[in-house]
């Protein structure tokens, strides 16, 4: 049958296109910015990260706020955008944590602690996710054990790794991998070794992603990984990161099957979160930056959530405090370049400080100069912008019952261009005002009972210039929250404008099936018309 495209049907899907490209330009204009999840003074380290099975975000790491190091964790409800009060489940001296929910829902967390001696392996575990079980121990032999990671597999299988620095006869100081399994997640095996030939092998995280196991790691500075099919056998390591000064690399497969690989690098002059991507494994996008700041960004992990949003963790010292930070978004996560704005403009910039820019960072107001200051009174007060008209008194001080504010320049007469001169010096007048050819035709006992005059005129209008001092401030802070009302309306119109494009395009899709069933309908009712009249 031959397809009609009805002057209805081009409508919709000149509508429908026009929709999309909007959304398309409005979705790549948006800046992504990472937040601070922790805020505290001491060292918050080594994020990891899960969402739970309840759509609950985890966010698990090491801290020294009580003075030891200890494993805390956050979660949020409401995807990222709020964050739970941080909790400690731990309490000796405790590091790089490792987080599951396994496939009964149990929630477990290793991490390296020195309780006992040497640095071994210990597990919490928790069947709500907030109230954990006493630590339990897991190796128990004389090497120091450094960042464990804990994995269940597809087939129900747990794998724990972490990295020992061992000596060995020939070889000197050997950096290996380590791991045990256990079909329970409680009684773990014998320590075995992955089988990969190198002496410098550290920073490893295992993976498994639908039957097959990826092992990445940072050897002599370089990210390098392999894959496997039974994590016993591992395929010919293969560098991922350009340069020697990488570290602490993480393998991930989106829900497209997309391949994923992020790594810390000083590759730009400081540390931050780099990535490569993979379609298919094995042919890798170019190496760059997620965080772009000048401070030290490190120990990066990666997670998709059930609604297809990425999320990457990291540390960061770029607020002064090594916090735990985070970026979401739809698409992956590359940090943009924040906006900087310039001094005067109430918006303490990152290149901004409280000695470069004391009105903008919260530094407390300056005085400013008077254009007036150590310039004799006959010359401050006579015709002046600041004084205008103004006469001196006895105790060498201006009377100035007109004020013309933000003078630039004593005795500078700022005149409005819109205004005749006789219209000008009308308005400069005030029914207070006495001239100096006043003064001089008074009698002396006018003259003087004017003088007490103009003192008491002096100093009720000194007064009132120093009221005026704070009304300035009054009207600078009512200027600033106009300005925030103008950026939460210009948030709002925002938002407004996107609900409205996506409210359009779901009434043409929907006026869009409407009409090609319509249509279909019409051509099967041709398709159907003998030519005969009905009987």
């Amino acid at each position: 049958m031959q397809i009609r495209i009805t002057p209805e049907k081009k409508q919709a899907l000149a509508i429908s296109t026009m929709i999309l490209f909007l959304l398309i330009t409005i979705d790549s204009t948006l800046a992504i910015i990472p937040e601070e999840i922790t805020t505290d003074t001491n060292n918050d380290i080594t994020p990891t990260a899960i969402e739970d099975s309840s759509n609950i975000i985890y966010v698990v790491y090491a801290s020294n706020r009580n003075g030891n190091y200890n494993i805390f964790y956050q979660t949020s409800k409401d995807e990222g955008t709020t964050w739970s009060t941080p909790k400690k489940i731990t309490n000796s001296n405790e590091l790089h944590p490792s987080i599951i929910q396994d496939s009964g829902g149990e929630y477990t967390i290793i991490y390296t602690s020195d309780s006992t001696g040497n640095s071994e392996i210990w597990s919490v575990k928790s069947t709500d996710g907030q109230t954990w079980s006493t630590p339990h121990k897991i190796t128990n032999s004389s090497e120091n054990k450094m960042k464990p990671t804990i994995i269940q597999d597809s087939t129900g299988k747990y794998f724990i790794i972490w990295s020992i620095s061992t000596f060995e006869e020939g070889k000197g100081q050997v950096d290996k991998i380590q791991y045990v399994t256990s079909t329970d997640g409680t009684t773990w095996s014998d320590t075995n070794f992955f089988s990969i030939d190198t002496i410098t092998i550290t920073d490893a995280k295992l993976s498994e992603y639908f039957g097959t196991y990826y092992l990445v790691y940072q050897n002599s500075g370089k990210i390098y990984y392999s894959s496997s099919n039974d994590a016993e056998t591992w395929s010919t390591p293969t560098a991922i990161s350009t340069g020697t000064d990488n570290t602490e690399p993480e393998y991930f497969i989106d829900y497209s099957g997309k391949h994923h690989i992020i790594w810390t690098s000083i590759a730009d002059g400081n540390d931050n979160i780099h990535h490569r991507s993979s379609t298919d494994g094995t042919t890798w996008s170019p190496e760059s930056p997620i965080t772009i700041h000048t401070a030290t960004d490190v120990s990066g992990h990666i997670l998709q959530d059930k609604n297809r949003n990425y999320w990457i963790f990291f540390r960061s010292d770029r607020t002064g405090n090594r916090n735990i930070w985070f970026m979401k978004d739809s698409s992956f996560p590359f940090e943009t370049e924040a906006i900087t704005e310039s001094c005067g403009d109430n918006i303490c910039s990152i290149d901004e400080s409280c000695e470069t820019c004391p009105t903008d960072c919260a530094c407390g107001p300056t005085t400013p100069i008077s254009p007036c200051k150590d310039i004799i009174c006959s010359d401050k007060c006579k015709g002046t912008t600041k004084y205008a008209n103004g006469y001196c008194v006895g105790n060498g001080e201006c009377a100035y019952p007109t004020i013309i504010e933000n003078s630039t320049e004593c005795g500078h007469i700022e005149k409005n261009p819109k205004q005749s001169k006789e219209a000008q010096n009308e308005e400069n007048k005030t029914s207070k005002e006495i001239s100096e050819t006043d003064i001089l035709n008074k009698s002396p006992n006018e003259t003087k009972e004017n003088q007490d005059i103009h003192d008491k005129s002096t100093d009720q209008t000194v007064i009132s210039d120093e009221e005026k001092k704070p009304e300035e401030h009054q009207h600078e802070k009512k200027d600033n929250a106009n300005e925030e009302q103008d950026n939460k309306d210009h948030t709002l119109l925002t938002i407004f404008a996107i609900i409205l494009i996506i409210t359009i395009l779901i009434i043409s899709i929907i006026f869009y099936i409407y009409k090609k069933k319509q249509s279909e309908s019409k051509d099967n009712n041709e398709e159907n018309y003998t030519g005969y009249p009905h009987e």
